[in-house]
């Protein structure tokens, strides 16, 4: 499964519960909508299963990391965060050669 589809699934829970809260209160606070809510609270349940995922899947694109521009910025040093061998995140240990300059003089190579 591609990693578009695990951000999907966890933010359309997210959404689903945000989108249903805001029925659920539109709905018990309506007098028209309370007196029908033992109908209408199963139909939303419904309905925000269904949406969530569709509105999930327009906000997902925008969590991936490749999609925010730069990396680390200049104050916390321009070292650059990437992956090591064991797979955890690690810092660089040497910095590239425009971000030498900004490093105090201890963390230069």
């Amino acid at each position: 499964m591609r990693t578009i589809n695990y951000i999907t699934m966890l933010v359309s829970m997210m959404v689903n519960a945000v989108v249903f809260g805001i029925g659920t209160i539109v709905i018990l606070s309506v007098p028209a909508l309370n007196e029908q809510a033992k109908y209408l609270i199963p139909a939303w349940v419904v309905v925000t299963f269904l949406v969530s995922p569709v509105i999930a899947r327009f906000i997902a694109p925008s969590l991936r990391l490749r999609e925010h521009p730069g990396g680390a910025s200049r104050a916390s040093g321009g070292a650059r965060w990437r992956p090591s061998a064991a797979g955890w995140w690690c810092r660089a240990r040497r910095p590239t050669w425009r971000y030498a300059r900004s490093l105090p003089r201890s963390l230069r190579a």
